[in-house]
């Protein structure tokens, strides 16, 4: 009976990365554009949400990786 293992190698982390970074800068696409439709800066979204303007800032430049929690309150 013949056994298949998996491993985590570089060529099966590459997709996974590659849809994150995707993700990512949608993301922060949308959300520039969303608040900047708004008439918003960052320190106003990021008073209207309840977290930090770094963190609109990090969402913005596709750096942050958000928890739910910050998702929804600046989808809010």
């Amino acid at each position: 009976m013949a056994t298949t293992t998996t491993t985590n190698d570089a060529a099966g982390a590459a997709p996974a990365a590659d849809a994150d970074r995707a993700a990512a800068a949608h993301l922060a696409r949308n959300l520039t554009g969303l608040r900047h439709a708004r008439g918003l800066t960052q320190e106003a979204l990021a008073r209207a949400a309840a977290v930090p303007r770094s963190t609109i800032a990090n969402l913005e430049s596709g750096a942050g990786n958000p928890s739910l929690v910050v998702l929804v309150k600046v989808a809010h």
